[in-house]
Formats: structure tokens, C-alpha cells, sequence
């Protein structure tokens, strides 16, 4: 049972503030969430704090996800969705970062690549094609964080190639 304020601070944080607990698809409800906080994070903030919200997600998240893990003993749970926060947030964070690099990145395009970083992500993180299943495999917090981390580099590789040639 969840009672003391470290166990509670854990569930907050690995299921994105209850986002996890959606009657439906909560891996892709996070991931849309995280999706548009990074967007207007960079469009009204700047890059800096989509980048800092991202270091909180792979940082705490890990922690917070390995006392949820031991608390609810539980191997890899769907309401556990801190790792898609991070996955979709590489996706966006670092094909803008490489786009933007090679001078291909437009503003304009923001919401092009957005979407697009969106739809590989979960593509990849669903479908667990190797090496995102290698992680997956993992029955600890490591493998719940790394499996869709690996599956943000998938998808913001595709998304680089995708958006070079369009």
C-alpha cells in the first residue's frame, strides 16, 4: 500500500501525474501529453527548459519508477508511464536539435516534425522491434526507462532522414 510521502512523490512522478491511469491507452496519452508540453515548452520558454524537463524525466523518473516498481511489485505496469515522457521527449528534442544543426530546421516545420516524432515514437514502442525489445525484456526500472529511450533515438533518426527529404 502507497502511504509514506517517497512512495507517493513516486506514483506522482512515474505515472505522469496520474496520466498512467487512463481507461485508454495510457502509454499513448502520455506520449501525446508529453508532445504538446514539449512544444510549448519550446515555442513560449525555450529549448532549455524542454531540455531541463526531459533530464527531470530520466533522472526522477528512473528513481521514482524504481519505487513504484518495488512498492507495487510489479515488473513493467502500463500506468508506469514516465518512460514514454522521456522517449517521445528525445524523439522531438533531438531531431530539432540535429535538424536545426544541419540548417534544416524551420519553425514553420515545428509541428511537421511534432507529429511525425510522434507517430514513430509510438510505432516503435509498440511494436518493440529490436534493440527496444532488448530492453524490454528487462524486468526492472532500467528496462522500463531505457526500452522507450531507445525507442525516441529510433524515432528521432527516421524523423531527421523524413524531414531532410520532404
Amino acid at each position: 500500500m502507497i502511504c509514506n510521502f517517497r512512495s507517493i512523490f513516486a506514483r506522482i512522478i512515474s505515472t505522469c501525474g496520474y496520466i498512467g491511469f487512463s481507461k485508454v491507452a495510457p502509454g499513448t496519452v502520455a506520449s501525446f501529453f508529453t508532445s504538446i508540453l514539449i512544444y510549448f515548452s519550446i515555442e513560449y520558454i525555450g529549448d532549455w527548459f524542454a531540455i531541463l524537463l526531459f533530464l527531470f524525466s530520466i533522472s526522477i523518473g528512473w528513481y521514482a519508477t524504481i519505487v513504484y516498481l518495488n512498492e507495487t511489485k510489479k515488473s513493467d505496469p502500463q500506468e508506469v508511464v514516465i518512460d514514454e515522457f522521456a522517449g517521445q521527449s528525445i524523439a522531438i528534442l533531438l531531431s530539432k536539435s540535429i535538424l536545426d544543426y544541419l540548417g534544416f530546421f524551420d519553425s514553420k516545420k515545428m509541428l511537421l516534425l511534432i507529429t511525425l516524432s510522434f507517430i514513430l515514437f509510438r510505432i516503435f514502442d509498440i511494436t518493440k522491434i529490436f534493440p527496444v525489445s532488448y530492453f524490454d525484456k528487462m524486468d526492472n526500472a532500467f528496462g522500463v526507462m531505457m526500452d522507450d529511450v531507445v525507442a525516441g533515438f529510433m524515432a528521432s533518426f527516421i524523423v531527421v532522414i523524413m524531414m531532410i527529404f520532404i
